[in-house]
């Protein structure tokens, strides 16, 4: 019974923190190819939170509902082809984002700074997945895809990682996390 009972808060969590980054996704700014949204705060929150395995289940359910055609994506965009697309590189780089700050909290220990660096890894691995799939699909050289891609979002990701750092510091607090 105690183990179903721990797999049943798992899955909550995990359900949680998929619905989180969905409803954050909504919340965009259309600039340009790749939009302004809050979808990296949650996903950095899952990592923050989470162990690893449940970090990576939320975001590949996530993932996985908007692939089959659940609208969860920004601007309530769904399907293969939104994952695949010009954006679809940062889209799958949310997962690998939020196990490495996972992997990095619970290797180093949740203090700010290495909360902070964690989520600077994690961000770092989306722009990378993100970027490079830029990249290849659009067919735009290395300085048009980092200052249509990357240089615009760079202050708001920092922004993005400080209150992910004092939200998640708070909320271990409250829920008596480690």
């Amino acid at each position: 019974m105690r183990r179903s009972s721990r797999s049943a808060g798992a899955l909550a969590r995990c359900a949680l923190f998929t619905a989180l980054v969905a409803l954050c996704s909504q919340l965009t700014l259309n600039l340009g190819p790749v939009p302004f949204s809050l979808s990296l705060l949650p996903v950095l929150l899952a990592g923050a939170l989470l162990p690893p395995g449940e970090a990576a289940l939320s975001l590949a359910a996530y993932l996985l509902l908007g692939a089959v055609g659940v609208p969860v994506f920004s601007g309530f965009g769904s399907g293969l082809g939104k994952l695949l697309g010009p954006t679809g590189g940062y889209l799958l780089g949310y997962l690998p984002a939020a196990v490495l700050v996972s992997a990095g909290i619970r290797r180093w220990g949740a203090a700010w700074q290495v909360q902070a660096a964690a989520m600077a890894a994690g961000v770092l691995a989306c722009y990378a997945l993100g970027t490079v799939w830029f990249l290849i699909s659009q067919q735009v050289s290395l300085s048009v895809c980092l200052r249509l891609c990357v240089w615009p979002f760079l202050p708001w990701d920092a922004v993005k990682i400080a209150l992910a750092v004092l939200l998640s510091l708070r909320l271990r607090k409250a829920l008596r996390l480690s």
